[in-house]
């Protein structure tokens, strides 16, 4: 499938539905979505996806926050009510350097290392807690 392919949109969102943002795994799983509703022009749902992400920042890595502030700051941005450089949260250069990687485009998906490693995380926090 393409980037920013409608079906593949579709089908993250259907995938999606009803994840409440209980682990960073959810979180993560949040900003898919929202980026997938992005991709279908449904800015107002990918708002509220991405605010309602995040809500809750404890256990959430500083990368992945700074990766739901940046696609958010996107949305912002494709709703017409700021420019990215005007949203202090995004850092500069964080679509080259924290997550996006050389030469992507904005809005490109988010690299599988760092879901990977948040399902790491979340299996050896399950082990210390037994």
């Amino acid at each position: 499938a393409r980037p920013g392919d409608k079906n593949v949109c579709r089908k993250i969102v259907r995938l999606a539905e009803g994840i409440e943002n209980e682990t960073p795994v959810h979180t993560a799983l949040l900003l898919y979505k929202a980026r997938a509703l992005r991709g279908l022009g449904l800015l107002d749902a990918a708002r509220e996806t991405l605010t309602g992400a995040l809500r809750r920042r404890k256990g959430r890595s500083e990368e992945l926050l700074r990766a739901l502030r940046y696609e958010r700051a996107l949305v912002y941005e494709d709703l017409g009510q700021r420019r990215l450089g005007d949203i202090p949260a995004v850092e500069s250069g964080y679509e080259e350097g924290c997550g996006w990687g050389a030469g992507t485009t904005k809005g490109s998906p988010l690299r599988v290392p760092l879901i990977s490693r948040l399902l790491k995380e979340t299996q050896e926090t399950s082990r210390c807690k037994t």
